[in-house]
């Protein structure tokens, strides 16, 4: 687990913590990042499973707005399927004009905080099978800061 003194993300930390294949974590204050690793070199990770959790910042549907907005992994838009607290909380996944190979990314976000990201893939008969996903550290690192969904302020827009 990386140092929670340390002064960089929580994604850079954790980035930095996978050694190899197995699973990686970071830690800065109350924020958590688990990284499942399928395998792991100096430039890129091959993601089996990611869960980041910290105390909630803003209401489900707040933050998985902003997860909408802010996060693209490896270059897709994320569109919400489902918010809901009573159903035990909210689903984004891959907008479908973005699904290459059947394959999508899915967002599972709880009330208390956490955030998981996985990869599907659709088979032609309809079935859904989870899959590695390869990214590099440094979207790795995005991804995990993306995952948090920190409120930044209000709109500079007019």
């Amino acid at each position: 687990m990386s140092d929670p003194d340390d002064s960089s993300s929580l994604g850079e930390a954790t980035a930095e913590a996978i050694g190899g294949a197995g699973p990686a974590a970071g830690q800065r204050g109350a924020a958590r990042a688990d990284v499942a690793v399928a395998d792991a070199d100096r430039i890129g990770v091959l993601v089996d499973r990611l869960r980041v959790s910290a105390p909630p910042d803003g209401d489900l549907a707040s933050r998985s707005a902003r997860i909408q907005r802010g996060l693209r992994p490896l270059g897709e838009r994320l569109v919400q399927v489902e918010c809901d607290v009573t159903l035990g909380g909210a689903v984004l996944r891959s907008d479908p004009r973005d699904m290459r190979g059947g394959r999508f990314f899915q967002v599972d976000l709880d009330p208390e905080g956490g955030a998981e990201l996985v990869r599907q893939r659709v088979s032609e008969d309809g079935q859904r099978t989870h899959e590695a996903f390869p990214m590099t550290r440094e979207e790795l690192a995005r991804t995990i800061d993306g995952l948090l969904a920190e409120d930044e302020g209000p709109d500079p827009s007019p």
